[in-house]
């Protein structure tokens, strides 16, 4: 199976009129389906949580998952080190930096959104797809 690398800014309401945004690194086989998933078993899916779903940047479905991984974990290690964000070891790089209090359709690992933080992730993401293209 194919996977991709994608970089997301997805944004949420309340009653209240507040918005905040959150930046989503991941991988996915079919991103689309991921964002519009409307199946039953779905308590809490993408697209009826958050009222806009931004892709900034999403690959080629080319890698295989282990590869996948890596450049997704590679590309929230980078944005943890440039703000000096580390786990409780004190070593380990923390991307994670915001909760929702149940989850989202899987998704766990965000983070605040800042548009500096986002322009790094998809610069990171292009020089990582560059660099894998010169390899094979």
């Amino acid at each position: 199976m194919n996977y991709a690398v994608y970089v997301l800014r997805l944004q949420r309401e309340f009653a209240t009129n507040n918005t905040y945004d959150v930046l989503k690194v991941g991988i996915t086989t079919d991103l689309d389906t991921r964002i519009n998933y409307r199946g039953d078993d779905e308590l809490y899916p993408i697209w009826k949580i958050w009222s806009d779903v931004e892709i900034l940047h999403c690959t080629d479905y080319i890698y295989d998952e282990d590869t996948a991984l890596r450049m997704e974990q590679t590309i929230m290690d980078l944005i943890a080190i440039k703000n000096n964000t580390y786990g409780e070891d004190g070593v380990t790089p923390r991307f994670h930096n915001f909760s929702e209090p149940r989850m989202i359709s899987g998704i766990t690992e965000m983070r605040r959104y800042y548009q500096e933080d986002a322009d790094k992730a998809v610069s990171d993401l292009k020089q990582l797809e560059a660099q894998l293209e010169k390899v094979s």
